[in-house]
């Protein structure tokens, strides 16, 4: 349509301009520098517009933002150095573009690409002549870097459907309310994005809001903020956790829900651990490699390891004591010592024989 006419009268104009530095005359020295650094930007122009018109935006985004801010920047330095005041601008192009569609043009790709980094929108929004140009657009991007998602909506709304006190946007963003690149279609499906941005950016520090209050904050929305937030969902723009509740006229989010499939990972591993840990000490207690302290202060086997004192009041070793314990474990009660009493154990040893 007129946008691929667009384009390729830009990039036809680009090539003439190749062919007007190809014909130049090589000893012509600053003057050739000079050409092919206006051809260099051209070819960005034509690019950034070319990516912008085919919808990857942020292709364009990455050529038309720092284009512009270079370029007003270049071309204010020079025009403080130079006392000629018709000098043309760095980014004027005539037939194919202006500065000011250009500006335009980069901060709708800023504010469509960079909706979660408000740094990078903050920049070129503060940058002191990159949109001087387009106040009205350098407003909206403060607005947005500022949470304001309000004015975004009403400066995005379709036409008629604005507020009272708010214009409609093509009028007020576009300088005669048309554009050789933007068509109507492009403006509608890039004015639609940026509204649902705005929608999704405004409910993602909430847990629970209002339907009410939404339409109160959004009445360009008007009716129809049900169909759009179904429509926001099935797409996967809000968060999985996200439900509506047209009875209670909420849009909530529920608590996310962990994958039971790791937990069940994690305890068939701490299973296994522990019962690989319990053969390996089985096997050791079967081949009696038990380890025990030598100060006789461990106990490796429930407190056995530990000296004790024979039937005839004589101390035994642990190893000894293990193995006396173990025959005593398979003779039964046979050889078991009768108690005896404090007072007969206080008596001298020789007496009780």
């Amino acid at each position: 349509g007129s946008g691929a006419m667009a384009s390729s009268s830009a990039a036809a104009s680009a090539g003439g301009v190749l062919g007007a530095v190809a014909s130049s005359s090589p000893t012509s020295g600053g003057g050739t520098s000079s050409i092919l650094q206006e051809v260099a930007i051209k070819l960005e122009i034509a690019k950034g517009i070319e990516r912008m018109v085919a919808g990857e935006y942020a292709s364009a985004a990455q050529i038309l933002i720092p284009l512009v801010m270079k370029g007003s920047s270049s071309s204010s330095s020079s025009s403080s150095n130079n006392n000629n005041n018709n000098q043309a601008h760095l980014l004027e192009w005539p037939g194919v573009t202006s500065p000011e569609d250009l500006a335009l043009y980069a901060s709708l790709m800023c504010l469509v690409t960079q909706a979660q980094d408000r740094s990078k929108i903050s920049e070129l929004a503060e940058h002191p002549e990159a949109l001087e140009l387009v106040p009205a657009m350098k407003d909206l991007l403060l607005q947005w870097s500022r949470a304001n998602y309000v004015q975004c909506v009403e400066a995005f709304a379709p036409s008629g459907c604005g507020s009272s006190n708010t214009p409609s946007s093509a009028p007020s963003l576009l300088p005669m309310g048309v554009d050789l690149y933007l068509t109507k279609p492009r403006w509608n499906k890039l004015a639609q994005q940026i509204r649902e941005m705005c929608l999704v950016e405004y409910l993602r520090p909430y847990q629970c809001v209002k339907l009410d209050s939404m339409q109160q904050l959004f009445p360009t929305l008007g009716p129809n903020l049900i169909d759009v937030l179904v429509d926001l969902m099935s797409r996967n723009l809000l968060p999985p956790t996200t439900r509506l509740d047209c009875r209670a006229g909420i849009i909530f989010k529920v608590p996310e829900t962990k994958n039971p499939t790791q937990q069940l990972q994690a305890m068939e591993e701490a299973i296994l651990d522990d019962a690989h840990a319990l053969l390996v000490r089985l096997a050791c207690l079967e081949a009696d490699l038990v380890v025990h302290d030598p100060t006789g202060g461990g106990s490796t086997r429930g407190g056995r390891g530990r000296a004790r004192r024979t039937a005839r009041g004589a101390f035994v070793p642990a190893a000894t004591a293990d193995s006396s314990d173990e025959e005593d474990d398979m003779g039964g009660d046979e050889g078991d010592t009768p108690m005896m009493d404090a007072s007969m154990m206080a008596m001298n040893p020789e007496d009780l024989y």
